[in-house]
């Protein structure tokens, strides 16, 4: 097996350890761990192997998913590729979206100008200081009239909810600390102190930062602010900091606010 292939089997490794911690599920192996290249089209039944998104076994017919979904990816009408988990109760992109199109080709307004996002009332997005070099890994920033059109995520996902966002939390023991296995960890993108972060959930929360209904941008690799919809009421905002391992969840008005966007499996 080529060394690209051992570093992904050791990281779907790492990633699925905290997985099963957390849950405390006892994994016992049998046998001897053989790792190396196989073409046998009939490999022996409790063959495992790695696709390149999930780890999968031999049963002696055909090969099953051992992750049950845990594990995959999206693509968004622009090409990208997004990591996904299953989180909880529900199957979450663990990158922030990217796309610049809504699922049916539209392509979404890209206003540089503060006059121009102020007076926006139609989907929009923007790159944080209108530059390329923060589309990775931030993502853009969406306004909420994008936040609130199903048409902003890939087809089959849409923009999070309260109810995915509080499933996540409760998942990882509530609000009040939370942020601390859902932030990225270190502090690559996060500012000093970057409290508590572990990503032990493989969330990655990122300091994406907010753009202000005025058009000013604020507070990149500080905050981490991610929309969510709220059936029949206001638009929230599930808030994260460099310097706590609280998750906060604000009412937002107007809609010019820029966010950032996950999105969760339908």
């Amino acid at each position: 097996m080529k060394m690209t292939a051992y570093k992904a089997l050791f990281g779907l490794l790492l990633l699925l350890l905290p997985l099963v911690s957390h849950s405390q599920v006892r994994v016992d192996l049998e046998g001897g761990l053989l790792i190396q290249d196989s073409g046998d089209p009939n490999p022996a039944p409790g063959t495992i192997r790695w696709t390149g998104t999930d780890l999968e076994g031999w049963n002696g017919i055909i090969w099953v998913s051992l992750t049950d979904d845990i594990l995959g990816s999206v693509t968004d009408i622009d090409g990208n590729i997004y990591k996904t988990l299953k989180l909880g109760n529900h199957i979450w992109m663990v990158e922030n979206l990217s796309t610049t199109r809504l699922n049916d080709g539209i392509v979404m307004g890209d206003n540089t100008s503060n006059a121009g996002w102020e007076g926006a009332t139609f989907p929009s997005r923007c790159r944080y200081n209108n530059s390329d070099t923060n589309i990775i890994p931030y993502g853009y920033l969406y306004n909420g009239f994008a936040a609130e059109d199903d048409r902003l995520c890939p087809d089959g996902w849409h923009v999070s909810t309260v109810a995915d966002w509080e499933d996540l939390l409760s998942f990882w023991n509530g609000a009040s600390v939370a942020a601390g296995p859902l932030k990225e960890s270190g502090t690559t993108h996060w500012a000093v102190p970057n409290t508590g972060a572990t990503n032990e959930s493989g969330f990655t929360a990122l300091p994406g930062g907010n753009r202000k209904p005025d058009g000013t941008y604020v507070n990149l690799t500080q905050y981490g602010n991610y929309w969510a919809i709220d059936l029949g009421l206001p638009l929230k905002d599930y808030n994260f900091e460099y310097n706590t391992v609280d998750v906060t969840q604000l009412t937002i008005t107007p809609k010019q606010w820029g966010l950032s966007v996950r999105c969760v499996k339908d």
